[in-house]
């Protein structure tokens, strides 16, 4: 199956990709996680049409819930959610440091779907994703003055 995956690289110091080997797939949670762009399009589409779990579910999924410190954490269930000119993004990226990055953005209101997958991680790593704001991600930045500020 490697001969199908696609080759990851990194950017060195002075701004070349370089190849790297592929990444041990025992070190993390997206490790071993394979798909095609087909195969998410159908994931999307079926999430979208409450194929894979309920509607309830799905909304319990999507709320954010209190920290035992009485804040409100930008995670739900398996995604960041927060509010961007009045619409609910939802959205999770992944990191494989020096090898992948992707990023899935879904706009509820709007039913639009953002998906990049590199094979590199500076489609993630230089935004501080982890922190919850999509915002920081020039290409979310991007899709949602395209399709949002029309």
């Amino acid at each position: 199956m490697l001969e199908e995956i696609a080759l990851p690289y990194k950017v060195d110091d002075n701004g070349n990709f370089v190849r790297v080997d592929f990444p041990d797939p025992d070190l993390n949670a997206g490790a071993g996680l394979v798909f095609s762009a087909h195969d998410l399009l159908l994931f999307d589409n079926a999430f979208n049409n409450n194929k894979i779990i309920s509607q309830a579910s799905k909304e319990k999924m999507l709320t954010p819930f209190e920290l035992i410190d009485k804040s409100i954490s930008p995670y739900g269930y398996g995604w960041f959610i927060q509010k961007y000119k009045g619409y609910t993004l939802v959205w999770h990226y992944g990191l494989q440091p020096d090898a992948y990055s992707g990023l899935y953005l879904k706009v509820l209101e709007k039913n639009l779907t953002l998906v990049i997958l590199t094979n590199s991680q500076n489609l993630s790593s230089p935004f501080n994703l982890e922190k919850g704001n999509v915002l920081n991600s020039e290409f979310a930045k991007v899709f949602l003055n395209i399709f949002l500020n029309k």
